[in-house]
Formats: C-alpha cells, structure tokens, sequence
C-alpha cells in the first residue's frame, strides 16, 4: 500500500517478527501458505511515492519514486512497473516481468530458501555471542572485586610480582600454560584419566584469579593516581581496574591477542604465589 516516506522502522520491526515466527513455527522444509490472490499496489498509468506491504501478495504496474518493501509476501512487477528506487522482499518472491524497471537494485530473501535460515542463524549467533561476551565480562569484574576484598595480600604479592619481573612471570605463565595443556591432553586420553582431569583443571585456573586481580590492582593504581591517589579500598582499586582489562579482552579482533598475554601473566603470578615470599618487599608493589 502507498505509505509516507518514513517506512524503515516499519520495515526493521516487520522483519524481526517474520524472522521469529519462521524459527519458531515453521520447519526448514514446511510449505508456506499465503494468499492465492495478489492486490494491485499502483495500477498502470499512476504514480505514487513508495509502497510497503505486509503479509499479502501485490503487483505493480505502475510508477514508484521511492522503495518498494514487501515483507511476508509475493511481488510482481508487471512489464509498464517502474521502481526508481530500491525493491525489497523478505519473505516471498519477486516475478520481475520483462520490461520492468529497478533503478537501484533489488533485495530478495525468499523464506523457503536455506539462505534465510542461514542468516537467522547467524544473527543469533552474534546475539549470543554479545550476551555471553558481557555475562563473562560482568562475572571478571565481580570475581576481581571479591578477591580484592578477601585476598588483598595475594593479589598484591602478585601484582609486584608482575610489576618487577614481567617477562619471568610471562614465561613462568607461559611454561604453565603448557604443562596443564599436556598433562590434561594425557589425562583425557584415558577413560579413567578424565575425572581426574575434569578435577585437576579447573583447580589451576584457580591460580588465575589472584593473577587477574593483581593485574586490576595494577590498573586500579594507575587510575588512582591520575586522580590524586583518594581511593584506598583494594575491592574499589580492583573493581575500577578490572574495566579496562575487560574492555581490551571484549574487544572486535583485537580482543582474542591481548587476551592470551594477559592471561600468561596472570597465570604466572598465580603460580608465583605458591612459593613463600623469599624478598622483604616480595609483598609490597
């Protein structure tokens, strides 16, 4: 039907609800019934500005200036049809006759085709993604607050430990990284092994965690001191510095290379941990 020129959020929250009426109602290969009968949308002869359609078939034959968007529907575009604009139909087929004209392209994404499901899918996916991406992030923050709070001594043996020597921590997290890597893949190997296995791994990520709040703390003083060194609390310090760590962790691309040297250092100064302090100022930053 001819519409005012303001259609694009009509047409984002059509498309949304076709997209989760097809993953929630119908099967991949389930025929789709619509109406048998199809209105004229712009006779011949007339011209209007743009049109948009839901859930129903049409056929132009006519002039439209702006978009055509059909949603839910089947399209024909008779051989007198002029599109100056674009055509998009989501949800049905476009029958573009010969002699029918579209100035700047068209957009077809028919809901028996594998494609559809593909791309529906794929949003999914991303949606997911962003919300276990943020879940995790939330959870890095909170865990660095509560060792902050409850193991201050730790966290800040560890956060010297990376501050004097960081390329020993690195290595020494590196080493660890590939021995728990072996003795888990060796312990896998063997039915009897897994148990063990599923025990022994998660316990050393353990070590991860006063290495991941003494790198917070580290950040946490950083930012403290730009702002005239007011904050005392190492749950705050840790909490404040945990935010850029998870900001460069959960970033697009990048995010997956920062990651890995971070969590060496902090592995290594976890592991660091389990030897006393042989140092006066092994406790200190």
């Amino acid at each position: 039907m001819p519409g005012s020129k303001a259609l694009w959020p009509a047409v984002v929250l059509a498309c949304l609800l076709t997209l989760a009426g097809w993953s929630a109602a119908l099967p991949a290969t389930a025929a789709r019934t619509r109406p048998a009968t199809a209105e004229m949308l712009v006779p011949a002869g007339e011209r209007v500005e743009n049109v948009f359609l839901f859930g129903r078939n049409g056929y132009i034959a006519g002039e439209v200036t702006d978009e055509v968007v059909v949603i839910n529907g089947n399209l024909t575009l008779t051989p007198s049809a002029r599109i100056r604009d674009r055509v998009i139909v989501i949800g049905g087929h476009l029958n573009r006759e010969t002699g029918a004209q579209v100035g700047k392209g068209i957009l077809n994404i028919d809901a028996g085709r594998a494609g559809t499901n593909t791309l529906f899918a794929a949003l999914l996916g991303v949606v997911l993604l962003t919300t276990a991406k943020f879940m995790l992030g939330l959870a890095a923050i909170i865990i660095c607050m509560l060792a902050g709070t409850f193991l201050p001594g730790p966290s800040r043996r560890a956060a010297g430990m990376m501050q004097r020597e960081t390329l020993k921590t690195l290595l020494l997290g590196l080493l660890g990284a590939l021995a728990l890597l072996s003795f888990g893949t060796a312990l896998m190997i063997s039915r009897r092994g897994i148990p063990l296995a599923l025990v022994i791994i998660p316990a050393a990520a353990v070590l991860l965690i006063p290495g991941m709040t003494g790198l917070a703390l580290l950040c946490g003083d950083v930012i403290n001191r730009g702002t005239g060194g007011r904050l005392r609390s190492p749950t705050i310090l840790a909490g404040i510095g945990s935010l850029p760590l998870v900001a460069l962790m959960t970033f697009p691309l990048a995010g997956p290379i920062a990651t890995v040297p971070v969590v060496l250092l902090a592995l290594g100064a976890g592991l660091s941990l389990l030897r006393p302090p042989t140092a006066k100022g092994e406790d200190e930053d």
